[in-house]
């Protein structure tokens, strides 16, 4: 298989570069994965190689993540649901399936209640309606501020595993 950088693909959703990627037939049901905070659509590598026989397999970096610009933010769970919708309408999906991890479980969440007309399912993977408080998170900010990703890299791997 290709690395994904050969692949991936671009499009521009409210004026933000957003780096994609679909593997499998065209014509193939679409599955849309969404990624976590702090990964890019490389997380689903399985599986999109598992899926790809049967479906349309459609992975995107979200906005400030990967391959995909970092605009000025705070950025909204709006703004990337209004970004999964532009890739849909990008390659002309009316309906797909869904699955969102942490933050793209959010995104998920967000699209199933606002616009599901355009989902067939939806799985809402490791994620809730909100997550932590604002204490958390301006917290988790500061210190990636300070030290980057890597400085947060500890913390997260600890939650997941």
């Amino acid at each position: 298989m290709n690395s994904p950088n050969e692949t991936e693909t671009f499009i521009t959703a409210d004026g933000v570069k957003l780096a994609y990627r679909v593997d499998g037939e065209a014509t193939a049901p679409p599955l849309l994965f969404m990624n976590s905070l702090g990964t890019d659509l490389r997380m689903w590598e399985p599986q999109a190689q598992y899926f790809s026989s049967r479906f349309q397999v459609i992975r995107y970096d979200t906005r400030g993540h990967g391959r995909s610009a970092v605009a000025p933010g705070p950025y909204s769970i709006e703004q990337l649901g209004a970004d999964a919708l532009a890739l849909l309408d990008k390659l002309s999906i009316r309906q797909a399936h869904i699955c969102g991890l942490s933050l793209g479980g959010l995104t998920a969440i967000w699209l199933a209640v606002h616009h599901p007309e355009r989902l067939h399912s939806a799985i809402f993977a490791n994620t809730a309606a909100r997550i932590g408080t604002a204490e958390d998170w301006n917290a988790r900010v500061k210190i990636i501020r300070g030290g980057g990703m890597p400085a947060v890299r500890e913390t997260v791997l600890g939650r997941f595993f």
